[in-house]
């Protein structure tokens, strides 16, 4: 069997780490495994036994100009890419990259695409049709979550499989915990709208106005990076948050925080929450839709707490502080999910659902 993943690129992000580790799990295991990245650039590595190729064609759009002139070359350059590859699957990871592809019932390759986050974020009419598009073309899809799932109509439902992301950062299976933990709490993400950060900064300077040794280490790039500084300096808080950007080593860098908080608004599965449970980190996470509540128990392996609610993130913050049994208890349970998640187990999972889409009949 001959499968190729479509990318935009490898720099970073959830759903290109599952390809990174997903692909180099089929190519372990005897599949022709091929990975097609649109632009150059590139943040994780892949197996030697995995074939790469990049179409050298930038992310970035100058003008309206310059993007319909890199759609066009994207559309025909991956074509015909994958005719003279002749790939039994395409797998879009993150289903939008299926718009370059031509979606007709004759085409020689089965397609399966993904689901990653929150379905219900999308509401622009024009992203409502082109999901609607790729899902009624592809022949498999691939939900995080059972509640992601369940959002989209029967004819969606049962082309598709329910397989959560996988804790594929092989540092974690290298971790043990510690039992001195440094006064830092850690987040991990792009700096966007999505994560919330401005939440975060914002309850961090609560806490410090009873633990003021404490500092905030946030890992990622992204947009909002400016924004996020200057509410740091209005709020006096400038030299007690580290913006420190992406870190390959960012599991091991939070290791030893005394919690780690995840606040976004809304989520697929997170990586960084998982990974940072199964480094043993003491966890705070919002209930947002969808994932934390996939993942975390309240009290039991961290703290659950409703979304975008500051009193309630400050208070999490404060327990993992303050009640050091309390977190220890709750980073050794979260380990439970190199069980419960573990990479062999969830590429499993993808190798039978693709060899079901190859066997059957699916339109």
């Amino acid at each position: 069997m001959k499968v190729l993943f479509l990318v935009s690129h490898l720099s970073g992000g959830g759903a290109e780490r599952t390809v990174a580790y997903l692909s180099g799990y089929l190519a372990r295991n005897g599949v022709d495994t091929c990975v097609l990245s649109v632009s150059d650039k590139k943040f994780y590595e892949l197996d030697e036994r995995v074939r790469y190729a990049s179409l050298h064609i930038a992310n970035e759009e100058k003008n309206i100009v310059d993007k319909w002139i890199k759609a066009v070359r994207r559309t025909v350059l991956i074509n015909r890419f994958i005719a003279k590859e002749k790939p039994d699957v395409v797998f879009c990871m993150l289903y939008r990259m299926a718009k370059y592809l031509t979606l007709t019932k004759n085409r020689s390759y089965k397609l399966i695409v993904s689901e990653r986050n929150n379905p219900a974020v999308v509401k622009a009419k024009k992203d409502v049709d082109l999901r609607r598009r790729i899902f009624s073309a592809c022949n498999g899809i691939v939900f995080q979550t059972l509640r992601a799932q369940n959002y989209f109509p029967e004819e969606f439902r049962r082309k598709g499989a329910v397989i959560p992301n996988a804790v594929g950062n092989e540092q974690v299976y290298r971790i043990s915990p510690v039992s001195d933990r440094a006064q830092k709490i850690c987040a991990v993400g792009r700096l966007c709208r999505q994560k919330n950060y401005p939440l975060l900064i914002r309850a961090f300077k609560r806490v410090l106005e009873k633990h003021p040794a404490y500092v905030l280490e946030i890992y990622g790039n992204g947009p909002d990076l400016p924004a996020l500084t200057e509410l740091a300096g209005s709020l006096g808080i400038s030299d007690r948050v580290r913006f420190c950007g992406m870190n390959p080593n960012v599991v091991q860098k939070i290791a030893d925080a005394a919690c780690y908080v995840l606040c976004s608004l809304y989520e697929g599965m997170p990586n960084a929450l998982m990974e940072a449970m199964a480094a043993g980190v003491p966890c705070v996470a919002v209930d947002c839709p969808n994932g934390p509540a996939e993942l975390i128990a309240d009290g039991e392996n961290g703290i659950l707490i409703p979304c975008d609610e500051e009193d309630a993130l400050v208070g999490a913050i404060l327990k993992m502080i303050e009640d050091k049994q309390f977190a220890e208890r709750c980073g050794l349970r979260a380990r439970e999910i190199l069980r419960t998640h573990g990479l062999e187990t969830n590429a499993q999972q993808y190798l039978e659902f693709i060899n079901d889409v190859v066997r059957e009949n699916r339109t």
